[in-house]
């Protein structure tokens, strides 16, 4: 239980920081376009900063000890900023925060899936407890706002969760993430052996695979779609006259819609390809999206969040098998760190920063039919015949 442990208290900081810091930030002064910079900073790092800790993850195959210096780095920055009030000071703590921070997905990611084939579970069974941490974390914490709590209370509580995920890091353990079995010869039996470290061509050759490159394109897409739940769902419940508990309740329906479909997701792929899963996950989210900006009524807001089950459980999940069936094996932390760079980094940025302009010339309502249009394109790029149909290259890969 040591990796779900730290999934639930990774994924606990992270229900208060996205739900929870908008808040704070505006109640500091902030406007919208301030609010959409500061949320713009960690995904700003993730375009650059992932990729090295992944390269060095497959060069020395010591995923879980930088795992640990991440994240006691992340926690650590996190912690000064607490004493921030001004746009400026909160945005240098969170940019050193981010340079720890940004590499903790794409770390915990690539742990998990070697504890997944040493268990012999699914990857999705043991990330699934972040999701869970995530849904207690934003449900209680939208509570304690409803009996008083203040604003500023996210950030001491994000600290406190940072500093505990921390100090979850020291109960993991490596397994033998790289070693492949070599092929028995006549004159010598099979052995397990490491593989020779990856060079940079090796790794920026991943951006040359056209199935890679429709896939961070959807994925993208899909992801800039998120941002105006990721800023700015708790404010648009406020503007429709919800109370403050709702937002913790719409997190709380969203990601247990997300644990659901993460638990059964071996059932699901069985039976849906996995082009047609990531296009239903995309076409959920422009559902979803168009009731959430369109219509006046909290309770509606809040019981179409269920569609995040398959907006990002079916997507995370869909992802990563991409991932693990089109990326060469001693390449793969290094896969997961590019699709952590575009996708979260270039897709985070930019949708952020035009969630923030649509947020200031529309509120919520433009915010989000906006975002439910721009979910429309993934869901058909990636059905093009390109994603659907492996190169030669990548068979041989995968062989």
């Amino acid at each position: 239980m040591r990796l779900p442990l730290f999934y639930f208290l990774l994924y606990s900081a992270t229900g208060i920081t996205i739900g929870y810091l908008p808040p704070w930030y505006q109640s500091l002064g902030l406007g919208g376009a301030e609010i959409a910079l500061a949320t713009s900073i960690q995904p700003l790092f993730l375009i650059a900063i992932p990729p090295i800790w992944g390269y060095l993850a497959d060069r020395t195959h010591r995923q879980v000890a930088l795992l640990r210096v991440a994240c006691c780095g992340a926690a650590l920055a996190f912690a000064f900023l607490c004493g921030a009030t001004g746009f400026a000071a909160i945005a240098a703590f969170l940019a050193a925060y981010s340079l720890f921070a940004t590499a903790n997905s794409s770390l915990a990611d690539s742990v998990a899936v070697v504890e997944a084939k040493a268990r012999g579970t699914e990857y999705a069974r043991i990330r699934l407890w972040g999701s869970v941490g995530y849904v207690v974390s934003a449900w209680s914490f939208g509570a304690w706002l409803s009996s008083g709590g203040e604003a500023r209370d996210a950030v001491v509580a994000a600290a406190a969760l940072m500093a505990a995920y921390a100090a979850s890091t020291f109960l993991l353990r490596d397994h033998a993430s790289h070693a492949v079995a070599a092929p028995a010869t006549s004159h010598a039996p099979g052995r397990v052996t490491a593989p020779a470290a990856p060079d940079l061509r090796a790794a920026a050759g991943l951006l040359r695979r056209p199935a890679l490159l429709v896939f961070f394109a959807a994925a993208t897409l899909h992801w800039m779609s998120l941002a105006p739940y990721h800023v700015f769902f708790a404010i648009h419940l406020r503007d429709l006259g919800a109370p403050a508990s709702w937002a913790g309740t719409g997190f709380a329906v969203a990601v247990l819609a997300e644990v659901f479909v993460m638990w059964r997701f071996r059932d699901l792929a069985s039976r849906v390809p996995p082009a047609a899963l990531l296009s239903l996950a995309f076409g959920s989210g422009a559902l979803r999206w168009l009731v959430t900006g369109t219509t006046s009524s909290g309770v509606a807001v809040v019981a179409v969040q269920v569609l995040h089950g398959l907006g990002f459980g079916a997507f995370l999940a869909a992802s990563i098998a991409w991932l693990e069936a089109h990326v060469p094996g001693h390449l793969r932390a290094t896969g997961r760190a590019l699709f952590s760079a575009i996708v979260y980094g270039a897709g985070g940025v930019a949708g952020n920063l035009l969630a923030g302009v649509l947020y200031d010339a529309g509120g919520g309502r433009l915010a989000f039919s906006a975002a439910a249009l721009l979910d429309l394109a993934p869901a058909l790029l990636i059905l093009a015949p390109i994603a659907s149909r492996r190169t030669p290259a990548d068979q041989a890969d995968a062989a």
